[in-house]
């Protein structure tokens, strides 16, 4: 149980990254496996009450990204052409994917929280990104005031 569910959570992760970097094939391989994991889980994800969040709030953040990309024509003419036929791909394929969870996104987009493990992830991470500038900073006064 535990370690499909560390599984899905590393693959949004994965996507969620993927996203920062605009790199659309990586996000379609990643999320056709996240997708394939959630289909094998469905008896877990029954018992553990649903649908997880942090899969609905990945589908509403793919959501918006395309939305927001499909505006910008000029991004679009600089994708590579792997890039661009699978930003092609996800485009029709994630309309019709969130058709089966369309109740789920719309009442996410009503009422954003932030499951309770991701706002430990998100907050760890902000905090990493957070303590690294600092440590950064730290090490690079420490190396002043040394020499």
């Amino acid at each position: 149980k535990d370690k499909a569910w560390i599984d899905m959570e590393s693959d949004v992760k994965a996507v969620r990254n993927y996203m920062k970097n605009n790199d659309w094939a990586q996000i379609q391989e990643t999320f056709d496996a996240l997708n394939r994991k959630i289909e094998k889980q469905a008896n877990l994800i029954a018992k553990e009450g649903g649908v997880p969040k942090f899969y609905i709030r990945i589908l509403a953040e793919l959501e918006d990204l395309l939305a927001e990309q499909l505006k910008d024509k000029a991004l679009q003419k600089k994708f590579n052409k792997a890039n661009g036929r699978a930003f092609n791909r996800m485009k029709l394929n994630l309309r019709k994917h969130n058709a089966k969870y369309e109740a789920e996104i719309k009442s996410f987009r009503e009422n954003p929280e932030v499951s309770e493990d991701e706002a430990g992830e998100e907050e760890d991470s902000d905090s990493d990104e957070d303590s690294e500038d600092e440590s950064d900073s730290n090490s690079d006064s420490d190396s002043d005031s040394d020499s």
